[in-house]
């Protein structure tokens, strides 16, 4: 099998390692006692005049046996990245946490390292050699504009110090938002959005990633473009059961009569070719006025097909005719316990949070261009930004958990509701967004 459990979130889809950062993860622990209050996983310590300050945005979770590792921007600068990644990890089911923040990446991080900023976290395990790995994108300015530099890649441990060099898809598809995953048979599935946002996609690797194959359709996306200019876009958001079977979740309008607002919706492969058909996560009725937006979707990795668990965490406005100044937004929870055939009823986790609570970005306010979902010990874990106002100059926007995660009960709850939106309310996408 592939020595990858799953990595997330690549810029395109050449699957490129150029840099290996290893760290010994290490900082003092923080208790937390349970209670109904989300936990704080961590905040803001930089004080760098550049960038914006107690901003935390874009989490990543993976969680294996008893142990969650999250990661997350910290210190976000308006034009794309942050200050660093910062990191929180719990070896017992989430009783405890402790956190700390990536060295050797940032000039900013300790030890520094060689580049001013940095974006996009992403978590994997090694569950051949047992190692911790988060993945990040270098960002250099060196020509006046925010750039790609490096991918980074930080161990907790010794393992995959060597990379093959970038490798694209049989067809040469440009797309954004990769979420490789990997089936018990080795095979790497990795649903992506193709570079105009117009069409979700799945490319497959039978060789460890030696190869890869054509681009197959998922579904075209139709999104609503969601009041206010909170920064979102339909990235996918992927998991994979026991058995292999692969869900993939993202924003769709297509059962909002006039595309008024979005769903999260899901579509399920065996073998990342050939893909179901679209339902809509029934969170709430079609006719609610709700927005949908920036899904993290998990799946109990130890239950399968039927009886597969999956826990969604996502962020919502309870009223999607708003403005800027009136937009409320809220973080949500939901869960199926049959493989997405019926669903739980939503849970509010958080908010309202006002906007301009939120860091700044130059596509708009920002929690993150994704979220993530784990689940373990039959929990559900994911973490998302909480922002109050900002004070003294300072945002207050930081990264939490539930406590003691969530549970993933299921529920009655079906859609059945028809298609009433052949096309999003904007135009495409001409050119990838920037970090």
């Amino acid at each position: 099998m592939s020595i990858f459990s799953r990595s997330r979130r690549l810029t395109y889809i050449a699957l490129i390692l150029t840099l290996i950062l290893s760290s010994a993860l290490s900082a003092a622990v923080f208790v937390f006692a349970a209670g109904s209050s989300p936990v704080q996983l961590s905040s803001d310590p930089y004080t760098n005049t550049t960038s914006q300050h107690q901003t935390e945005v874009e989490p990543d979770s993976f969680s294996n046996g008893s142990t969650i590792v999250t990661a997350t921007q910290v210190g976000r600068f308006s034009d794309g990245g942050a200050s660093n990644i910062g990191w929180a990890t719990s070896t017992d089911n989430g009783i405890t946490w402790k956190n700390g923040f990536l060295p050797g990446t940032t000039v900013y991080a300790t030890p520094a390292g060689q580049y001013e900023r940095v974006s996009d976290p992403s978590v994997a395990y090694d569950a051949a050699h047992h190692t911790w790995m988060i993945s990040s994108l270098a960002i250099s300015t060196a020509t006046g504009s925010p750039v790609g530099a490096a991918v980074l890649v930080s161990l907790s441990s010794d393992g995959g110090l060597t990379w093959g060099p970038a490798l694209g898809t049989a067809n040469h598809t440009l797309g954004l938002g990769g979420q490789p995953v990997v089936q018990p048979n080795g095979t790497v599935v990795v649903p992506i959005i193709n570079a105009f946002e117009t069409t979700m996609l799945s490319f497959v690797s039978t060789n460890g990633g030696a190869s890869w194959s054509i681009t197959h359709v998922i579904s075209d996306v139709r999104d609503h473009a969601n009041s206010g200019g909170l920064r979102t876009s339909p990235l996918p958001s992927a998991e994979t059961d026991a058995a292999g079977n692969v869900y993939v979740a993202w924003q769709d309008c297509r059962f909002r009569r006039g595309c008024s607002s979005n769903d999260i919706v899901l579509s399920k492969s065996s073998d990342g070719v050939h893909w179901s058909g679209v339902s809509r996560v029934p969170i709430d009725p079609v006719t609610s006025g709700a927005d949908h937006f920036i899904p993290g979707l998990g799946v109990d990795p130890s239950t399968s097909g039927a009886s597969a668990h999956l826990g969604l965490t996502y962020h919502f406005y309870p009223s999607a005719a708003c403005t800027a100044a009136t937009c409320q937004l809220d973080v949500g929870f939901i869960s199926s316990t049959n493989g997405g055939a019926t669903w739980s009823t939503s849970t509010q986790l958080a908010g309202p949070m006002t906007l301009s609570w939120l860091a700044s970005t130059n596509q708009g306010p920002m929690v993150g261009d994704y979220i993530a979902t784990s689940i373990l010990a039959g929990q559900a874990w994911g973490p998302f930004a909480v922002a109050s106002a900002p004070s003294g100059g300072l945002f207050d926007e930081a990264m939490f958990v539930p406590t003691g995660g969530l549970p993933v009960t299921g529920g009655s709850n079906a859609a059945t509701d028809p298609v009433v939106s052949t096309s999003s309310d904007h135009p495409a996408s001409t050119a990838p967004p920037t970090y």
